[in-house]
C-alpha cells in the first residue's frame, strides 16, 4: 500500500515537472512577447546573484562591465542545463513509478534517454514509450535553444548599434 501511494505520487510529481519544464522552454523561446516564466526567472536571478558577488570585487567599472558581459551567455547555457536536469529528474520519477527499480536504474534510463545515448534498455512497453518521449523532448529542447541563438544575437547587434549611435550624439 505504501509503495503504491509513493509510486502514484512520483508519477504525478514527475509528470508535473516535465510539463512545467517543457512549458517554460516554450514560453521562453517560442512565444514572441515577454511572459514571466518562473523557472527562467529563478535561473537568471541565481546567476545574477553570483555575478553580483563577483562584481563587488571588481576594481573598476571597466572590470565589472567585462565580467557582466558573460552574464547573458552563461545564464542562457545554465537555463538549458536546468531544463535538461528538470526534465531528466521528472522522467526518472516517471520511470521509477512504472517499476524501474532500484532508483539508480531509473536514473540511468532517464539519462540515457534524454541525451539519446541509448545504453540503457527499457524493460517493458510503457517505459519504452516514456524513453522515446524523453529522447524527443531532449532533442526539441536543444533544437529550440540552438534556433533561438541567431535571433538573440540579431537583437544584441541592433541594441549595440543603437547604443553606438547614442554615444556619437552624446
Amino acid at each position: 500500500m505504501g509503495t503504491t501511494v509513493l509510486a502514484v505520487t512520483a508519477l504525478v510529481v514527475g509528470a508535473v515537472m516535465v510539463a512545467a519544464t517543457v512549458l517554460s522552454a516554450i514560453m521562453t523561446l517560442v512565444v514572441p512577447r515577454a511572459i514571466p516564466v518562473r523557472i527562467t526567472r529563478l535561473v537568471f536571478q541565481a546567476i545574477r546573484a553570483l555575478f553580483e558577488l563577483r562584481g563587488r570585487r571588481a576594481g573598476s567599472f571597466r572590470a565589472r562591465d567585462r565580467d557582466m558581459a558573460l552574464y547573458g551567455p552563461i545564464s542562457l547555457f545554465s537555463l538549458a542545463a536546468t531544463w535538461l536536469v528538470l526534465t531528466g529528474v521528472g522522467y526518472m520519477l516517471l520511470f521509477w513509478s512504472l517499476g524501474v527499480r532500484p532508483l539508480r536504474e531509473a536514473i540511468e534510463l532517464s539519462g540515457s534517454s534524454i541525451y539519446t545515448l541509448g545504453f540503457a534498455v527499457p524493460p517493458n512497453l510503457p517505459t519504452t514509450v516514456l524513453a522515446f518521449s524523453e529522447a524527443g523532448i531532449g532533442l526539441v529542447l536543444l533544437a529550440m535553444l540552438i534556433s533561438y541563438l541567431p535571433s538573440m544575437y540579431g537583437s544584441f547587434s541592433r541594441r549595440e548599434a543603437a547604443v553606438a549611435a547614442l554615444d556619437v550624439r552624446a
